[in-house]
């Protein structure tokens, strides 16, 4: 019995060993998986974000890319509605001394016109004197380009415009 209970007594304490041994094992091995899920863990959050630094970078300088192609558009339209503003002036004064050199030859038909002609020329001269202070205050309303918008603007002048080299031509 004494050697049943030796073999028994063995058996167990090499059994614990094992079990002992065993689960040290499965211990270091656990702790060295969560030592490596710890690190791919930290690599990956290193990873994206270098990931979200690189795409940061990248709209922050689109971004300025676009400010820049914008400034660029707005300065070209600027200079464009600048140009156009001057160019819409001159034409302007170039009626307005058309229309002054008719009224003055107007001026000189009425005076040499029968009497029953003045009336005809007076009412010329009154029309072309209007058409003059339309264009006189629109020529004004130029450098006002807030007001309205310049399209509209320009519309209503180039309609002006036109009236009035219609009645320089109907005249003559």
């Amino acid at each position: 019995m004494k050697k049943q209970t030796l073999m028994l007594a063995t058996m167990l304490l090499s059994g614990s060993l094992f079990f002992v041994s065993c689960s040290d094992r499965t211990e270091k091995k656990a702790e060295d998986t969560a030592a490596s899920a710890k690190d791919d863990i930290n690599a990956k959050a290193d990873d994206v974000a270098s990931d979200v630094k690189e795409a940061n970078d990248e709209a922050v300088e689109k971004i300025t890319e676009i400010r820049e192609d914008t400034k660029e558009e707005i300065a070209k339209i600027k200079g464009d509605f600048k140009e156009e503003r001057a160019e819409m002036r001159a034409k302007m004064n170039r009626q307005r001394v058309a229309l002054d050199n008719e009224i003055e030859r107007v001026d000189g038909k009425m005076d040499a016109a029968a009497a029953n002609e003045k009336a005809r020329w007076r009412k010329r001269k009154t029309l072309l004197e209007d058409e003059r202070r339309e264009l006189n205050a629109s020529i004004n309303e130029i450098g006002n380009d807030t007001k309205r918008g310049w399209q509209e603007f320009k519309g209503d002048v180039q309609r002006k415009y036109d009236k009035v080299e219609r009645d320089l031509e109907d005249n003559n």
